[in-house]
């Protein structure tokens, strides 16, 4: 086996050398939000909007803030499990991941008002708003196609500096088959091919293992004002940060065999390894009130500016391959990675709204026995995915393409949020339900969603109070094997190879959380 040309790897790597590309997918992952924070809130199903007198509240309704009644302190670490089931051509495999975070700290100083103003609030608190734990892993047998055809017919249809301007192939990803003979170049009919593809003869296995770790998280400076006890007003500023790291293994093996002239000119098996890590940090603002028209009955609500984040990739990638047949220098075994590359970008994640009511009922007397103190809460959450804005120097990139393909792919949703929490005196019980709406297009209103079940109990002394969680947060994802989908969704692998293998993932992440306070 020999490369045909020198030249042609010198005109490969001067044209097709487009750097990792961030796509409608970084959009979504960095505008969800999916809370964490105390463990009141997580187990009353983060419904606290309308309630108030919680850390979480900076971070969902800072209205809540002034009705804290003493000044408090919080730490709250939490345990993950996060299990995933990846079914792919009919077989399922099962992976599992760990990871111990801190969901909730802050500090809030409550201090008596003056006149109608009863109390004046200030608070500094940190609140996770999202966590990127998971680990899996798929595999089959395909014996329609193979990612050598998506290779294949990128390194096809690239049109760089043409009246097309469509530059598919890549440093990462084609380039890297090209240096390892998994694609080589026809100068005859100038145009790439693989021996696979050009064979039509497949029945490979394919695997990819994925790995991703991280989350994202809320700084947030809070002041807010009780007027009267009825109305109660907050603001914040939030400084948010993000940091997440994605590693995958991709492989193919086991092909039909391929006679070229006698010789076997299919690969023995080849791997293709991608490692990202994205970090950034943003700021937003929020205003948020709470109103009492009656002592049992509370009325919350709050608007969230969009995030404005700064973020920074570091992406590379690496590909090995082994052959049946040597080639003229007796090798069996290639190896070619990527330079790594390092991209600064910005994301305007959509504005967000919610409003909440809750029922804080006291013990009552009815005859000779008294009501449980009980709190009934519900909050709803509106947020537009498709409003989400990737952007960079105006010399770098102008992300046209890709703000299109967020507006085309992502849709406005509406999460719902519901708890109840019954007191014993020192010992509350807790339990909530939460349901996060499908961002994607075309989906209905819950159809695909995120659901979360949970419960909890607190013990509450005068000065020191220990909360306790567990919750589970389960969804679904379609995955595609190539990014094939992600990179080019409007012509994933045209028309002539077989469509982009999917994958089904179930992922179901357990939360066990507590919460430590100081109140003084």
């Amino acid at each position: 086996m020999k490369k045909t040309s020198y030249f042609f790897t010198i005109v490969f790597l001067i044209f097709f050398t487009n750097s990792y590309a961030q796509t409608q997918v970084d959009a979504l992952r960095y505008s969800q939000n999916i809370y964490g924070g105390t463990a009141k809130s997580i187990a009353m199903g983060n419904s606290l909007s309308a309630v108030g007198a919680d850390m979480t509240n900076l971070t969902v309704n800072p209205a809540g803030i002034a009705v804290f009644k003493k000044s408090q302190m919080t730490f709250t670490p939490t345990f993950l499990v996060s299990n995933t089931d990846g079914t792919m051509f009919e077989n399922t495999r099962k992976d599992s991941r760990f990871d111990v975070s801190i969901s909730n700290w802050g500090i809030v100083g409550a201090f008596p008002g003056v006149g109608l103003w009863k109390q004046i609030s200030f608070g500094f608190t940190y609140n996770k708003t999202n966590d990127f734990t998971q680990q899996f892993s798929v595999d089959g047998k395909n014996n329609i196609g193979s990612m050598i055809d998506f290779f294949v017919y990128n390194d096809n249809n690239s049109y760089v500096g043409t009246a097309g301007d469509i530059d598919r192939a890549s440093k990462f990803r084609e380039d890297l088959a090209y240096e390892t003979y998994i694609v080589n170049y026809d100068e005859d009919n100038l145009e790439y091919y693989s021996h696979v593809t050009d064979a039509n003869l497949y029945g490979e296995t394919q695997r990819k293992i994925v790995t991703r770790r991280g989350g994202s998280g809320e700084y947030d400076f809070t002041f807010g004002g009780n007027l009267n006890n009825i109305l109660y007003l907050g603001g914040t500023m939030g400084i948010t940060s993000v940091r997440y790291i994605q590693t995958s293994k991709y492989t193919e093996s086991n092909f039909t065999e391929v006679d070229v002239e006698g010789v076997r000119m299919d690969p023995e098996n080849f791997a293709f390894n991608e490692d990202l890590t994205t970090r950034g940090t943003g700021f937003n603002f929020k205003f948020g009130m709470l109103f009492t028209p009656v002592s049992f009955i509370r009325l919350g609500g709050a608007i969230h500016s969009s995030s404005f984040y700064s973020m920074h990739d570091t992406f590379e990638t690496s590909m090995e391959s082994k052959f049946y047949t040597p080639d003229v220098n007796n090798d069996y075994d290639y190896y070619w990675s990527s330079d790594p590359n390092s991209f600064d970008w910005r994301l305007r994640t959509p504005f967000r709204a919610n409003a909440g009511i809750a029922f804080v009922l006291d013990s009552y007397e009815i005859g000779s026995l008294y009501t449980l103190p009980m709190t009934f809460s519900a909050d709803y959450e509106y947020v537009d995915f498709s409003r989400a804005k990737l952007d960079a120097n105006p010399d770098d990139y102008d992300f046209v393409n890709e703000n299109i393909a967020i507006a085309n792919s992502y849709q406005a949703v509406q999460n719902l949020h519901f708890g109840a929490e019954i007191s014993f005196g020192i010992i509350s019980v807790r339990g909530g339900y939460q349901i996060y709406g499908s961002p994607y297009k075309g989906d209905a209103a819950f159809e695909n969603a995120t659901v979360g079940y949970s419960g909890g109990i607190g013990f509450n002394g005068k000065h020191v109070f220990l909360d306790l969680a567990y919750s589970a947060m389960q969804n679904n994802e379609k995955f595609y094997l190539y990014d094939a989908q992600a990179n080019f969704p409007n012509d994933p692998m045209g028309s002539v190879y077989a469509p982009e293998p999917v994958a089904d993932l179930k992922h179901i992440n357990y939360f066990a959380t507590m919460t430590l306070g100081v109140r003084f």
